[in-house]
């Protein structure tokens, strides 16, 4: 259970790190100016990678559980 505990908030805290400073990592690759679309691509896959095993977890939990 421990990896559970500790896998998701370090999810959640370098989603929210490269979330807040993608941009200056952008301006290099001359996409400083779509910002708005690969935030939007961000978020898709990150709601993508939470959302499939949030589909099973309920009917494996004990297959899926660390603990």
């Amino acid at each position: 259970m421990a990896p559970d505990l500790t896998g998701t908030p370090t999810f959640v805290l370098a989603h929210n790190i490269l979330y807040t400073y993608i941009t200056p990592f952008l301006a290099p690759l001359g996409m400083g100016q779509r910002v708005d679309a690969v935030l939007l691509a961000f978020g898709l896959s990150s709601g993508a990678i939470v959302g499939e095993p949030s589909a099973h977890i309920d009917t494996d939990f004990p297959a899926n559980s660390s603990g």
